[in-house]
């Protein structure tokens, strides 16, 4: 049962009160959250009727087992957090701030991956804890550099330079996941007005009522806020185009950002592709711009681990243009371990090329020569992670395959990028894939620098 923060946070004052003292009143639950105790006394009412607490004779307030169990486990969250942040580098009152809001929201599943992924360094997040929790400063604190003011910018270069994840990477699954603030409602809002501005869609306040799932009023509302923020251009009819001013779109550009970041740390340390995008969408809007910084420099710079990361977003990494690389298909046996090359392999030529657009990433697959294009009697299928097989696109270029159903693997200091799918050549005259067609799976391999 999700109780929300605000339950949460009385449910830990609750517990340390009754360790300290043997149980709890409204008036010092009050003072502890600096509420009123008018306001507390309903809380307690509420989590009460849940079953968390009970009241003795003298009305003092005891945690249930249940609440105690809870309340332990934040707690176990909130310590180790702390200890992971200032691991990173980040002050000690930064790590605090952010671990007290993270750990309300961070699935236990994902809590568990970070544990682990850490384990060898545990003594010392322990250690960093304990000192930070006692004084509120970081032993360990790294300074990054100061930053040069960036220059100004203009409102023509805004489109090109915030380019982000393409339209049809979000879904409304990110937005159901947790109740939203109205703050966090409106940068999700600027977010997908940014996105669809830099897709070259233009954006009405009805479309964005039903693609977030808000009533008119409410879309209205925000985007109010956002304009007196100075983050979009006023507007008026339901139906007017909504345009985002430059501060607008580098708001919307960083918590794409700061998303992006969030995804690949929980990806990298064994966290599925949709529950990392759901733990990233809970996270952008909780974690400090500070500690998703030093989270994005941990992913570039650490040097012990590898980064495998599917439906990988290449506009953070790549401007819009074609990138050279090189591809093998290789047989494969029965541990999945690369053997030879295929004799389809032949038809094409080694070098692949990389396409970044507006719109979509994909890559091209060349053949040497037209007489080789006739003589491949086969069309090429590959596989979605757990959708069904989808035949290549044939282009003038050559057979297109979208970069989404790709697994990336990223290697500390190494600017070459390795990808990997899974494929298959059927007759031409298959246009439906079954299973009773397939005959050989292959891995197509690409390396892109």
């Amino acid at each position: 049962m999700e109780l929300g923060v605000s339950k949460e946070d009385y449910l830990k004052v609750i517990y340390q009160l009754t360790k300290q003292y043997g149980s709890a009143r409204v008036n010092r639950i009050a003072e502890e959250l600096n509420y009123t105790p008018a306001s507390t006394s309903v809380a307690v009412n509420k989590l009460e009727a849940l079953g968390f607490v009970q009241r003795n004779h003298d009305r003092s307030i005891v945690p249930t087992p249940m609440a105690m169990e809870l309340a332990e486990k934040l707690f176990k969250k909130y310590h180790f957090l702390v200890g992971f942040f200032c691991w990173l580098g980040a002050p000690g009152d930064k790590a605090m701030e952010d671990a007290d809001k993270m750990e309300h929201i961070l699935s236990d599943k994902s809590f568990e991956k970070i544990c682990v992924s850490v384990k060898k360094h545990k003594p010392q997040i322990e250690k960093l804890a304990v000192h930070c929790l006692a004084t509120g400063e970081n032993p360990s604190e790294k300074k990054f550099p100061k930053e040069k003011p960036e220059p100004e910018i203009k409102e023509m270069e805004t489109k090109k330079q915030y380019t982000s994840k393409i339209l049809w990477d979000y879904s409304m699954e990110r937005f159901e996941r947790m109740p939203m603030s109205g703050a966090e409602r409106c940068e999700d809002i600027m977010e997908t007005i940014g996105e669809w501005y830099n897709a070259g869609k233009s954006t009405t306040m009805e479309e964005l009522s039903q693609y977030f799932g808000n009533t008119l009023a409410e879309v209205r509302k925000y985007l109010t806020e956002l304009a007196a923020k100075d983050q979009i251009f006023p507007i008026k009819g339901k139906r007017d185009p909504i345009c985002p001013t430059s501060k607008g779109l580098e708001i919307g550009a960083k918590a794409l950002e700061k998303h992006k970041i969030m995804s690949e740390f929980f990806q990298l340390i064994g966290v599925n592709e949709d529950q990392a995008e759901a733990e990233a969408c809970r996270m952008e809007h909780v974690v400090s711009d500070d500690s998703g910084m030093r989270l994005n420099t941990f992913l570039c710079n650490d040097g012990k681990y590898e980064r495998v990361i599917t439906g990988y977003n290449l506009y953070a990494r790549y401007r819009m243009g074609t990138y050279p690389g090189i591809m093998g298909m290789y047989e494969m046996d029965d541990n999945n371990c690369l053997r030879r090359l295929v004799e389809e392999f032949y038809h094409y030529k080694r070098d692949i090329l990389l396409k970044v657009e507006p719109e979509s990433c994909y890559f091209v697959l060349q053949w040497k020569s037209e007489e080789d294009q006739m003589k491949e009697q086969k069309n090429l299928w590959y596989k979605n992670p757990g959708l069904e097989w989808t035949m290549a696109q044939r282009t003038e270029d050559g057979e297109c395959i979208p970069t989404k159903p790709f697994e990336f693997v990223f290697i500390p200091d190494d600017p070459v990028v390795e990808a990997s799918v899974l494929i298959t050549f059927l007759p031409a005259e298959v246009k439906k894939f079954s299973l009773d067609a397939l005959e050989n799976i292959y891995e197509l391999n690409v390396e892109v620098w």
